[in-house]
This record gives C-alpha cells, structure tokens and sequence, in this order.
C-alpha cells in the first residue's frame, strides 16, 4: 500500500502501515435488509427531489448520484466501520529434554554395542558424555527440534535441574543416586498447559531412589505428554567379580599349611568362565598361592581355597586377588587385604603306645625326626629296662596334672586302658580336664587290638569325637580288602591333605595312595565334628563311614584316626604325605594350647563383607557338651568404634545342641564387632565375639548395566517410543506431536473518522453545491 493511501486512512497513527491484509467490518453491523431498505428510500428520495427540477436528465443523474452517495456514506459513518489487519501469534510447542547426570552416566560403555569387544581406556566414551552429544546443537541427531518445538534442557539425579546454556561433561556434578520419578514430575510441573508436547529422557534407565514411577507415568498420562527415551551404555549384563569374604586362621605356625577359603561373588557371567584367585605378600609382591577355578553360566558365589605356608616369624599383611576376566570394567573391589601371624615354637607331644605295631615305628621316628616337636614316646608294653624314645623319655603316663600339662599334644595309640600300667581313671580324668579346660589335645590312634573300642564306657568316651558301636567286643580284628579313603570338604580345608598346591595333583596323589586294610568301625561322628575322611560301608543308614574325624571338647581339640595302616603311605612318595598328615594334625590339636583360640564357645557368620542392609546369619556353637543344657536363647551386641549400636537375637536350634542361630540386618556401616550378651560372660571371662565389615552401598554402581526393560517401560506406559542412542533418531522429531498455540492479536482503527471519509463525504457536498450553482439551483 503507497505511502499516500496510508496517509488517507490514518494507518500509520494506528500502527496499521506496512505490508499486510486489511480487512473491513463494522463495528454496529445494520441488518442486510435494513441496509436494502435504506439505500432504497435514499434513491427514492433523492429522486423525488430532482424529479421536477427543469434542467437536462444528464444533470439530473449526476445530482442525484452525488447525493445518492452522501447519503450512503452517511449510513456508512452510522454503521461504524472498522479497517483491521488479521494477525495470528504462534506459541511453538515444548519439548523437554533430560539428561541423566547420576554416577553410573560416568561408566565408559558410551558407544555399546559398538564398543562390546573392546577393553576400556583412557580415550571410551562415557554414558554422559554420548547423551550430551545428541542434544540439539550443532551436527547432533537432535538438531531438528529447535526449529520445530521450543526447547528446555534439563539435568536430573537425585533431583531435576533447567539448564539455562548447553551442558559440558567437564562441568557437570555427577549425582550419587538416580530418580527418575522425582525427574519427571518436576518438569511435568514447571510447564504446565498443553503445550507440552513431548519429554526425551537421555539415561542408563538405572532408577536407584525408592521412589515409585508409576504416580510420575500417570501424570503424563493424565497430560497426554509423551515420553521418548533415549537409552546410552550397554544393557547386557557387566562382568564383575568381587571379593566377598576370605575365612582363615589369624594365628598359625611356620610351615603350617594354611587354608584361606575365598568367597567370589560373580556378576554377569552368562557362560562358563575361568577365573583365578592369587595370594601376595603384600611388601614383596611376591605370588605365594594361586587357584584356577570355573565359574558356571549365571553363579553367584564361588568359594575356592588358596594354600599358604608361612616360612618365617611374625604378622604378614597378605593380598588375596581375583583376576579380572575378560569385560570386567570395575577391578577396584577385587583384592582384599588379610593379616596372619606366624609363630615358631616347639609343640611337645607325648605318644603312648601298647606295642610296637607298624605305626608306632614310622610316628616314633617322625616325632623324634621332626626339628619342631618335642616328642615323649612311651610304649607300655616294653621290657623294663628298655630305653624309651623321645626328646625327654617317659616311663609311665604323667603321675601329676602340673606334668601332664608340659605338654602340648597326647597321641593315644591302641592302648589297653584296662591294663594297670596304662592310664588310670584319675589319669584320664586329668586328661579331660587337659582338653576342656586347658586347650590341650588329644588324638585317638584305631589299633586292631583295642582302640577304640576300650575307651567305651570310661572317662575318656567323652572326649572321642565318634560314636562306638557299642554292639562290637574289645578284641582283635580283622583286617580286610584294601578300601581307598575319599577326603572330604572338610578335610580340603583342614589342611592335613594339602600334598600339592594344584588341587587337581592333590586330588590325584589322594587317590593314588595306598588303601587302608583295616578300618575301625563307629556309628558315625559326634555332633560338631568335622568328618576330614570316609571309606565306603558306613553303619546304619550312612553310606561313609567315618575314618579321620576332627572334633572340639571344651578349649582343646580332639581327633580320631580310625586305621592302623596310615603307615603305609610312606609307599608312595616315601615320607612326604605321611609327615604332611601327622605334622598338621599335631598343629591342629596342639592350636587351642598355643594360642588359646579353641574356647568352648564359637561365634561366627556367614560371611566376612555386607552390603548395608543385607541380612548377616549369625551363628553360636558351643562345643562343650556339658554346658549345652546350661542356656536358653542368648544374644549378640553389634558395637563400632565407638560402643554399642545395635542388638539381635539368637534362638537355640534344639535342646542340648549347643547351636544358637540368629539374624541381625546390618543397619551401620564399618567395620562393627559382634559379642554375645550373656551373664555368664562376665567378670573375666571375654565373651565369643567376631567382626564383620560392612560398607555403604553404592546403588549406582552395584548394577552398573544398563535398565533397557525401565526405559521401556516408561515409553511404553505414556505412548511415547523407546530408543538407545547409537540409533537412527531422526524418527524421533516426526513422533513428537504438534502442541503449538494460535492466538489471534489483530489490529484495529476506526475509518468513520479518517482523511479518506472526510474527503468522500465533503467531496459529494461540494460537487453537488457547486453544480447547483452552476445550474441556477436553489
């Protein structure tokens, strides 16, 4: 429109000027045919007017037009007309977008799947890091959607964030938990309306918090927002193996052979896989034991045992290791530091024997051999004057409790107690009290003559660690087919068969071993025993019976070795397995003695390392079988470096057990000390007590995959589309609905006022005037 029309209608004043569509109406709008109505009356009017006027009809036609059109722009002034330029404001439609922040955003599987066969390095993607270069900036798949949609950015972990400029991983706080719901509803509230269209959700899908999703997933719902997912990191199953718990002895003898049982616990491990635990000095370096074992498809927890044969005095700081397996990112809980303390100290061993059988020969020689034992051998049924062997020689059984107890160990072998130089019943009173009350220990020594069944119904029955079969006759017996010993769990562990530090070679030289011909028969093991070796043809309804059996009476240790024929292993290897038996036999019996650790009562749990919250199975044996009907349900106090902190309860499995199990949640993290709470402890005597570690969980990195079925779930629930971030997302903005607003913001100006109607309505007056003169009109 030219300047000059503008200037006619008064546009500029009105801020009508410029380029654009004008449009009329009027404000007061007469009915159509009120407007028919009129126009017609003014052409009659104006007609009659001018109908008797005596001037030519071309004049005529001319004045009545004029005044024709004064009147209709009259009526047209009456009718308010109004110039109006239509203008529409569009509000674009919104789109949210967040970006996961929380720890495991910083696990460096970015590019997954296209990383899956390669080891992580210092140049992997991170999850954060692949999420942030999608967002709609420069080349990134998202680029589109600014030109579509009005955009927000939003960072998210514990809490949701708007981010007023484009996120930078270097800057960025990484969160310590994960909530997703929290996310979602923040943003679902700080834009409310309908021209939210969509919320993309760039994340793992690892929702850590304990809140729920489903009251954020039914507000969008509720809202018709769609939310579209973009997942980032790998969804399989991440391999980690974690040092869970590693059971050992703290205090041991040089060159004992020390079982250190590591607990593995395995994640992600689809198929079979080989792992192997090492065992360091932790100031050398140096690789003291190492086992190679198999991980099955899906296994939790492994529990595989590394040897250790301390060559030297003092406490020694050991790293227990598992490998990392091939795909493991996090080694950083894969070793565990333990400490064991080596002692060197003479064990003085007193061997009583009825006669000189083949075991007798081999052992005697053993222990006077052997530069770490002190041995008294006594053979009762010498001539006198014979000269007994041994380190310090004994002709009788100790006269005195103070001489029984200058020793460490008493090897019972297949004595007649019945004989009146043998063992009196004061003696063998002395002799229980030696075991239960002193730490003492004793090993029982099957003969064909009399052992064991000549110690049913005295005093020392009580200390057996095995039943008698009380229908069997002391007397000789008979001695049959050779019968191959099988070593049981426990016997692994008890590290009397350790012949090989390979346990296939182990398991090998076992069965390799000369068979026993004789075997003393027993109904089977006392409660609380340990059962270290069976042969086949157990008694009763039990296919094993038991051979070598390890049991517990009060502090000490006993043992029973149900053959004569452990003499003949010195046949295959000459000495070496037979010397391994019996030297760590004697350590084991001669350990409650040394180091006092062999108390009646025994606390444990089932594992060393928790998780906080986990359950910790609580254990209380009591090994002494006269105390056991001396209590009811006990209790534990879980006390941390700075006093109590926490109870729990221990209920007695059954009358006369001596076992009290309980269960106590671990609710306070560090390392805590459990202690049985009991009257019975007090004054002097410490309560059994054991320690346990417990470490504060970190949710974002326990399952540190990707949650693919979460994000899913989220899309799927709100009608929105799941996508992983190596897709192809240009899909996505054709998804995302069209929410923008159009709002009507015309303008208006009135024209009944304007240059233009002045000048048409003055213009008809005056020509019509003027022509009147002109014509001699009145």
């Amino acid at each position: 429109m030219s300047r000059f029309a503008e200037w006619l209608l008064n546009l500029e004043a009105s801020g009508l000027h410029g380029d654009g569509t004008l449009t009329l109406r009027f404000a007061t709008p007469p009915a159509a045919w009120i407007m028919l109505i009129g126009a017609i009356l003014s052409v009659a009017f104006v007609y009659r007017i001018y109908r008797a006027e005596p001037i030519p009809l071309r004049w005529k036609v001319a004045l009545m037009t004029l005044r024709v059109g004064a009147v209709l722009t009259v009526l047209f002034i009456l009718a308010q007309p109004v110039l109006v330029r239509r203008i529409t404001n569009e509000t674009r439609g919104h789109v949210a977008i967040l970006v996961d922040r929380s720890t495991s955003m910083d696990a460096a599987d970015g590019d997954w799947p296209a990383s899956r066969e390669v080891e992580p390095g210092p140049s992997a993607t991170k999850r954060l890091n692949a999420a942030l270069r999608l967002l709609p900036h420069g080349d990134g798949q998202l680029a589109a959607l600014p030109a579509q949609h009005e955009i927000s950015l939003w960072s998210f972990a514990g809490s949701a964030q708007r981010q007023e400029a484009m996120l930078e991983s270097q800057r960025i706080e990484m969160g310590t938990t994960t909530d997703l719901a929290t996310a979602i509803s923040a943003v679902l509230k700080e834009i409310p309306g309908a021209r939210l269209a969509s919320l993309i959700v760039m994340s793992d899908g690892r929702h850590t918090a304990a809140t729920s999703l489903e009251a954020a997933l039914s507000q969008a719902q509720a809202r018709r927002v769609p939310i579209h997912t973009i997942g980032v990191g790998s969804w399989e199953p991440q391999r980690d193996l974690r040092i869970d718990s590693v059971w050992h002895d703290d205090e041991v003898f040089v060159q004992d052979s020390v079982t250190l049982r590591v607990q593995v616990e395995a994640r992600g491990v689809d198929a079979a896989q080989d792992a192997t635990v090492e065992l360091r000095d932790v100031e050398s370096g140096t690789l003291l034991s190492s086992y190679r074992g198999e991980l099955t498809a899906n296994q939790r927890l492994a529990s595989w045992d590394l040897i250790y044969r301390p060559s030297g005095v003092g406490r020694r700081s050991l790293e227990v290791r598992v490998l990392p397996v091939a795909g493991e990112r996090d080694t950083t809980n894969n070793t565990a530091i333990v400490s064991i303390r080596a002692h060197e100290q003479k064990l003085r061993v007193l061997y009583v024997e009825g006669y000189p059988r083949y075991e007798y020969r081999f052992l005697k020689n053993l222990l006077v051999r052997d530069p770490t034992l002190e041995s008294s051998c006594l053979l009762l049924s010498a001539a006198p004057g014979f000269a007994q062997e041994g380190h310090r020689p004994q002709t009788r059984f100790p006269a005195s409790p103070e001489e029984l107890r200058t020793y460490d160990v008493v090897l019972l072998g297949d004595v007649d107690l019945r004989r009146e130089d043998a063992i009196s019943g004061t003696q063998q009173e002395w002799l229980v009290e030696f075991v239960s009350a002193l730490g003492g220990g004793v090993g029982f020594l099957a003969g064909t003559d009399h052992m064991p069944q000549v110690v049913r119904q005295t005093t020392l029955e009580k200390l057996l660690p095995v039943a008698l079969d009380t229908q069997l006759a002391v007397g000789p017996q008979r001695a049959g087919e050779a019968q191959s010993p099988r070593i049981t769990a426990e016997g692994d562990e008890s590290g009397l068969f350790h012949f090989a530090e390979d346990r296939a070679a182990q398991r090998d030289i076992a069965a390799a071993l000369p068979g026993w011909h004789y075997v003393a028969r027993v109904l089977g093991a006392q409660p609380g025993a340990n059962v270290l070796a069976t042969v086949a043809g157990g008694a009763g309804p039990f296919e094993a019976m038991p051979v070598i059996v390890m049991g517990r009476y009060g502090a000490g240790r006993t043992l029973f070795v149900g053959t004569d024929d452990l003499w003949r292993w010195r046949e295959y290897g000459d000495d070496a397995y037979y010397e391994t038996f019996w030297l760590g036999a004697i350590r084991a019996l001669a350990r409650g003695r040394k180091f006092g650790s062999d108390r009646p009562w025994r606390l444990e749990t089932d594992r060393k390392r928790y998780d906080l919250g986990d359950p910790v199975q609580v254990r209380l044996t009591l090994r002494d079988a006269s105390m056991r009907y001396q209590f009811g349900d006990l209790g534990v106090v879980v006390r941390d470096a700075h006093g109590a902190v926490d109870r729990a309860g221990l209920q007695l499995k059954l009358p006369g057990s001596g076992v009290w199990e309980g269960t106590w949640e671990a609710s306070v993290a560090g390392t805590l000390t459990l202690a049985v709470a009991s009257d019975a402890f007090s004054g002097e005597t410490e309560p059994p007590s054991c320690s346990i570690e417990v470490q504060s969980i970190d949710l974002e990195r326990r399952e540190p995959s990707a949650d693919r079925q979460m994000l899913a779930r989220i899309a799927e629930q709100t009608g929105g589309r799941a996508f992983w971030s190596t897709d192809d997302l240009s899909e996505l903005a054709k998804l995302i609905p069209d929410r923008s607003i159009q709002t009507p913001a015309d303008i208006e100006t009135p024209l009944w006022d304007t240059r233009l109607i002045v000048l048409v309505l003055t213009s008809l007056l005056a020509t019509e005037w003027i022509l009147r003169r002109a014509l001699s009109l009145p």
